[in-house]
């Protein structure tokens, strides 16, 4: 029968993995539940079956990064389609978008709807810029998810929806959709980073 390995087991594979050059978090994360998999379903102590399987393994397992950036990436598409299917998320965008069109009594249309497109900016601007200082402070490098929310940030910015979309009520909607979308991408971040924390840093 498997016997689970304790956080402090978890934690000597994560860094061990990491002096020997896997650097990005999530990779590393994947990598040691593999290791910690097959070492559960060995017999003896977890030092000697660490060290016997990292002797016949360690090659093969840093040769096979690219299958495990695969499993981070799908982790985190996971993460944003789960975001995207939430029903609370429709809830807010829809009651943002209502709200939008009932305040018509002190602006037009064109302003609320620019009002909106600096509010995205805004809160996409602060999720980018926490999302990085936080790196910093934690020192948690999570390789997807650089990507996911560099990419979507840089998407706010070069696609400028004012300059492609003339409905005006589809563009209230993008708007209202998208600032939601960012404020739950951002507690989607959190979530995963107290996961990993709680599972690797007990």
């Amino acid at each position: 029968m498997a016997k689970p390995l304790t956080p402090l087991e978890l934690r000597t594979i994560d860094e061990y993995l990491e002096e020997a050059g896997v650097r990005y978090d999530d990779i590393r994360h994947e990598m040691t539940d593999h290791v910690a998999t097959a070492i559960e379903n060995m017999d003896g102590t977890f030092k000697d079956n660490f060290s016997r399987y990292m002797l016949y393994n360690k090659k093969d397992l840093l040769a096979s990064n690219r299958a495990f950036k695969k499993l981070a990436r799908n982790k985190a598409l996971g993460i944003l389609k789960s975001t995207v299917l939430k029903p609370q998320l429709w809830a807010v965008a829809l009651t943002l978008f209502a709200l939008a069109i009932l305040s018509g009594n002190y602006s037009d249309v064109e302003d609320r709807a620019t009002d909106l497109e600096i509010t995205l900016l805004i809160v996409s601007s602060v999720l980018y810029v926490y999302f990085w200082f936080y790196k910093i402070i934690s020192r948690n490098n999570y390789s997807v998810i650089n990507r996911l929310v560099t990419f979507i940030y840089c998407g706010s910015i070069v696609f400028r929806a004012g300059r492609l979309i003339d409905n005006t009520m589809v563009l209230l909607f993008y708007y209202s959709f998208s600032i939601t979308f960012f404020l739950f991408l951002m507690q989607s971040l959190w979530a995963l980073n107290k996961q990993y924390k709680l599972r690797y840093n007990a």
